[in-house]
């Protein structure tokens, strides 16, 4: 028996969504406060029916104790019984919803989110409403002055299944961080450099961004992006 199955016949499931937060204590004895963004996996609590009491039921209820300490499970929320949990509750049909666009990756810690090329429904309709799940082109990831915090990007990538939404979402993610650090410097042109540009969907989607946003940038068209630059560079500077 699968943790599928269990959450298939639950008698009740409850859903943790908040964040997490944790303190820590350095040797000084400062308090240090985290908090983890909701990439990081809900807790449900599942009570199965009574016919899995332990003293009938070992055999079954140790091999799910195995699978919770050995191996990570996959469970699905589209089956007829679990449907509930992330079923659209809105008006729009489905190729509305496939036309709709995000105008741009939200801030962090932000609350809004702005979509572009909304369908025109009925005053009394909704296009979306409280716990509809919105699912973002990309990953999630943190700027600072210092660095770029890509750990919660990674722990969301563990998590996907669909191989194809993965590579599509990363390289939009890597695009949004190229995007964010030039906002960062309005008053310069972007230069893109790099063999991670030779990558043509990552810089067909940065050229149509930048045009969109009339910002002034440059990248090799004659001479390769990648070491072979170098290359092109070392024998300039012998010439």
């Amino acid at each position: 028996m699968s943790f599928q199955t269990i959450f298939e016949i639950q008698q009740s499931m409850s859903v943790n969504n908040r964040r997490t937060v944790g303190q820590q204590y350095s040797r000084s004895g400062q308090v240090r406060v985290a908090q983890y963004l909701t990439s990081v996996p809900w807790v449900f609590t599942v009570v199965p029916h009574n016919y899995l009491p332990y003293a009938t039921s070992r055999d079954i209820i140790q091999t799910i104790d195995n699978l919770d300490r050995q191996l990570p499970e996959t469970i699905t929320f589209n089956s007829a019984n679990l449907g509930w949990f992330t079923d659209y509750q809105g008006d729009a049909n489905q190729s509305q919803l496939n036309a709709m666009r995000i105008a741009s990756v939200p801030a962090q810690n932000s609350q809004t989110i702005t979509l572009n090329t909304l369908p025109g429904i009925n005053v009394n309709k909704f296009i979306f409403k409280a716990g509809d799940f919105i699912q973002l082109e990309s990953y999630t990831y943190k700027i600072n002055e210092a660095n770029i915090d890509i750990s919660p990007m990674i722990k969301e990538m563990i998590l996907d299944i669909n191989k194809k939404q993965i590579c599509s979402k990363f390289i939009n993610t890597i695009a949004q961080i190229v995007l964010d650090i030039s906002k960062s410097y309005e008053d310069l042109p972007v230069v893109l450099g790099g063999g991670v540009f030779q990558n043509k969907t990552l810089l067909e989607i940065l050229i149509n961004k930048f045009k969109e946003q009339n910002k002034e940038f440059y990248y090799n068209k004659n001479i390769p992006l990648n070491d072979g630059g170098i290359s092109v560079g070392q024998a300039y500077y012998l010439i």
